[in-house]
Order: structure tokens, then C-alpha cells, then sequence
């Protein structure tokens, strides 16, 4: 295949675009189907049952490299240059990663992995990489929180499903409910203070001032992946740390809700909901941090529930805290002193012992 021939129609990429977006709308364009268009170029490398926003081949890119659209700009359409910037560890293209949603595919279905502002799909009507991200759970222009599913049957949001007789990939291609028609519920505040600040750490590394004294990018994601587990963590156990849970104005949830789910899958509701507490968190420096923690009784065991990928900040965090081993109390009572008994008495409990010998 020639890679560098020219489409008849060529659609640029936007800011902040996510690659199968792009393909997406270039593949309606061109009069062709997503599943048809990726096949042209791709072969049986089954684009759509994989990941390719995360990780794409350089092979693969090569095969869609079109001037002016060279590989280096489609390789920052992907997602792989920012989960680099913020995980520690190694990432598997065959593994989920840390802060980015997963897709949940099987055949072309998804249970999650997109989401969207219904006024910026109005506006222009593309997809972005910002909306893979499990942190950013509200729009920051329309201050709105984000949606991951059609509001009218629940399917979760896939424009990869569009086609010639419907090429609209802001129609649900379920319900045909247009996306871009859904009412938003309003976002807090705080929970936007929270989400800008890691958006800022990601864009201006160097000149912002990160929180609880972290040094770097990496640390600062990893430490606030950890603490929004321990905040998810007192909302499903309702037994524990209520005054904690009152204070940081955290509700309490059923046990059964997104149990055993990863902040990744997390509904963006509910991601804006821990943000803001997270913002209040945030807001403090480390040393007040801990004595807010120690003086609602958070524990070292209720903080670490693994202690594989504690970051050095979260380890220090919870050293502070009370060891959430109790020793055991001694009750000492007091003794009624033992009073000696009369000579009648005991010649009394003489003889009724003598009955039994």
C-alpha cells in the first residue's frame, strides 16, 4: 500500500484528538464505514477490538501517515506520551494503565472508555484524548461534569459504530439519541480546583508548585491515584472512619457499588464527587495533612491496603498516622478484702462438710 498517497478528502486532526477520532471522521468522509477504512490499511490487525488510542504500532501509523499529517504528529494523537509522564512503571500495551480508561472491549462492543461534554460535541464535533483520562471527569470551558454513556439506553459512547446510513458520531447508534442534546449536570468548584491541578502538572511541569511537597510529575499522580482509593475506600465502609466521612462531606455507598473496580472505571460522577474532597486535601501542606488524618482517626491500615507502589510521599503519610494495632488493656480491679470468720462459723461449716465424708 501506498502509504503517502493523498485521501480524496482529507480531514486535519484537532486539538487534543484522539487518533481513532480522527480516523473516524475521516473514514465518514470518504464516503467508507470506520471498520472498512481501518481494514484498507490496516489488513486483519482488528483495530477496533484493541486499543490503538493507547498504543499504535509505528508500522501500523506509518500505513495512515499522510502529509501534512506526518507519524510524529499521529503518535501524539495517542495516548502513550502522557500515561508515560505520569506512571512510574513500565507500561504493557497488553495491560491496563494507571489514570487511563480502559475500553472493555469484546468484539466491537465496550462496557467503558470514552467520555464527553455534550456542549463541546455541539461545537465541533470531534472526540479528545483529555476524555480518556480518568482524572479529567468534568468539562473545564462549559464547567459540566462529563458523560461516559448514552443518557437515553445506557450504551456506552461508541462513534467507532458509525456508518453511511447513520454518520453522525454524535448519534447513539443504538437509540439514535443525539449526544450533543444531553443535559449535563453542573460541576463543583473544588472539584475543578482538583482536576486543574493535575492538568497543570501535565502542561507546566517546572513551574507549578506541587502539592504535599512532591518533586516531580510521576510521584504527584501516583500519590493522588492512591489517596482517591483510600477516599472510595471509606465511602463503601460504612462502619469506619465516619467522622472522617463527615467532615470531608463524603456520602456513604452501597457495598455492591463499583466494588472491586478501578479508579479508571470509576463513573465521572463519582470521580467529581471524591474530587472534592481531594481538593480539600490538596489544599494542605503535608504537615497539616496528617494532623487532619490523625485527628479523625484515619489509621496506617486503613491508608495502606497494599503496600506494593506506595509512592515515598504516601509511605511518609501514613508512617505518621497511629499504628491501627491496638495492645491489648489490662483491667485491674479492685479486691474486696478477705475477712476471717468466727470460731462459731467455722465450727458450723465443720460439721456440714462432715455430712459428706
Amino acid at each position: 500500500m501506498n502509504s503517502h498517497r493523498l485521501w480524496p478528502i482529507l480531514i486535519p486532526i484537532e486539538d487534543d484528538e484522539l487518533l481513532s477520532s480522527w480516523l473516524i471522521r475521516n473514514a465518514l468522509a470518504n464516503g467508507s464505514d470506520p471498520m472498512t477504512w481501518t481494514w484498507y490499511f490496516w489488513g486483519k490487525w482488528r483495530a477496533w477490538t484493541l486499543d490503538f488510542d493507547r498504543y499504535c504500532p509505528d508500522v501500523m501509523l506509518y500505513r495512515i501517515a499522510n502529509a501534512p499529517f506526518d507519524i510524529n504528529t499521529l503518535r501524539k494523537a495517542t495516548l502513550l506520551s502522557i500515561a508515560a509522564n505520569i506512571n512510574s512503571a513500565q507500561l504493557n500495551p497488553k495491560t491496563n494503565w494507571n489514570w487511563v480508561i480502559p475500553q472493555g472491549s469484546r468484539n466491537r462492543d465496550r462496557s467503558t472508555g470514552l467520555r464527553c461534554c455534550p456542549e463541546c460535541l455541539n461545537e465541533k464535533a470531534y472526540f479528545k484524548k483529555s476524555w480518556r483520562l480518568a482524572w479529567n471527569h468534568s468539562c473545564p470551558t462549559h464547567k459540566t461534569i462529563l458523560l461516559d454513556k448514552c443518557p437515553n439506553c445506557g450504551l456506552p459512547i461508541s462513534p467507532h459504530k458509525a456508518n453511511q446510513d447513520n454518520p453522525d458520531i454524535c448519534i447513539c447508534p443504538r437509540c439514535q439519541f443525539d449526544l450533543r442534546l444531553a443535559h449535563s449536570k453542573p460541576a463543583n468548584s473544588r472539584a475543578l480546583n482538583a482536576q486543574l491541578l493535575l492538568n497543570n502538572a501535565i502542561n507546566h511541569e517546572g513551574s507549578v508548585s506541587f502539592a504535599w511537597g512532591t518533586n516531580e510529575t510521576k510521584e504527584l499522580f501516583s500519590t493522588v491515584h492512591l489517596m482517591l482509593r483510600f477516599l472510595h475506600f471509606t465511602c463503601t465502609h460504612p462502619a469506619t472512619l465516619t467522622k472522617f466521612r463527615k467532615v470531608m462531606c463524603l456520602p456513604v455507598m452501597e457495598q455492591e457499588f463499583i466494588m472491586g473496580v478501578s479508579i479508571e472505571q470509576y463513573p465521572p460522577d463519582w470521580i467529581h464527587t471524591l474530587f472534592c474532597a481531594l481538593d480539600t486535601l490538596l489544599s494542605m501542606e503535608i504537615k497539616s495533612l496528617i494532623k487532619h488524618l490523625a485527628a479523625h482517626d484515619v489509621t496506617q491500615k486503613m491508608m495502606i491496603k497494599n503496600k506494593t507502589n506506595l509512592t515515598e510521599t504516601f509511605a511518609f503519610i501514613a508512617s505518621k498516622l497511629r499504628s491501627s494495632e491496638t495492645k491489648p488493656t489490662t483491667v485491674i480491679r479492685a479486691r474486696t478484702p478477705i475477712k476471717p470468720k468466727s470460731k462459731d462459723e467455722v465450727d458450723k461449716m465443720w460439721l456440714d462438710i462432715q455430712r459428706y465424708l
